[in-house]
Order: structure tokens, then C-alpha cells, then sequence
């Protein structure tokens, strides 16, 4: 399992170039926590940037959790990213 940025970096470094970046207007606004982080993007139009929680699969391709641009704040993001890490917690109690 993929434990840090850096290692996630060195995994998928196509998702992770700095003109795909610049494109989607993606910033990472977190750590990677427990195979979860948080991006912030601005696409045209929108007055103010939106956050969406990325989860890393075990290949290291990253998927979004939820829905793209979903929450308002950042803090808001971090909620239900600690909602996701604590679900899938409790699914591997099972």
C-alpha cells in the first residue's frame, strides 16, 4: 500500500505533472491519510476554488471519492475524507 505523497508521486507520475495540474487547476491541499487526499480546482467560470476527496487504489491510480468539486471548503473535505477513512475502517473489520 502506497503510504506517502512522494511514494504516490513516484507511482503515477502522469496524474501528478505540473501542465496536468496547471489544465485542471488542481492544487493538493492535504497529506495522504490512509489512502485518502484532498485536491482543490477551479474550472472556468467558477468564482472560487471547490475541493474533492481522492482516493488512491492499490496500483496507485487515483479515483475521486464522491463526487468532482463536491464541497465547499476545505474543511468540509477533510470531514468526509475522515468519514470515508473511518468506513472503510470498519469494513475491513468484517
Amino acid at each position: 500500500m502506497i503510504k506517502t505523497m512522494d511514494e504516490l508521486k513516484q507511482v503515477n507520475r502522469r496524474w501528478f505533472k505540473p501542465k496536468q495540474l496547471k489544465f485542471f487547476h488542481t492544487e493538493i491541499e492535504s497529506p495522504l491519510k490512509d489512502g485518502y487526499f484532498i485536491t482543490s480546482d477551479k474550472t472556468k467560470g467558477m468564482p472560487k476554488k471547490r475541493y474533492t476527496v481522492r482516493k488512491v487504489r492499490e496500483d496507485g491510480s487515483i479515483k475521486t471519492a464522491g463526487l468532482f468539486l463536491e464541497h465547499d471548503t476545505k474543511d468540509v473535505a477533510h470531514g468526509a475524507m475522515n468519514k470515508l477513512i473511518e468506513k472503510d475502517k470498519l469494513m475491513e473489520m468484517f
